[in-house]
């Protein structure tokens, strides 16, 4: 018997889905450091370490196929504060939808 499940994990505070999910082949990572540039420090100086080197031992398979696919050579980590998620994901058990929530007004586009 196969059983399903849909679990949210909801960010409050300062963490978001990029603090959690993370780029890190050498173009992405780029941009996304760039992005998160005032933080990484901050990261460091609290014990959660976002350099490639830290994220490379919570790597996530490459999601290149489907037609969803990312580009090949894309690759992603999960923070190293998520190893469980990470492997479930790289079981094949798990799936990460990021950003998304509850809307705080409704959506009338579309």
């Amino acid at each position: 018997m196969t059983y399903n499940a849909t679990i949210m994990i909801s960010l409050r505070g300062a963490m978001d889905n990029w603090d959690a999910l993370i780029p890190y082949d050498d173009p992405t990572y780029a941009l996304w450091a760039n992005k998160r540039g005032a933080l990484l420090p901050l990261y460091d100086a609290a014990g959660f370490p976002r350099t490639r080197a830290a994220l490379a031992s919570t790597a996530l398979t490459p999601l290149n196929a489907g037609p969803d696919a990312l580009p090949p050579g894309r690759e992603w980590a999960l923070s190293p504060q998520m190893p469980d998620i990470a492997a479930l994901f790289n079981a094949g058990n798990a799936s990460i939808v990021a950003d998304i929530g509850p809307l705080t007004k409704p959506n009338t586009t579309g």
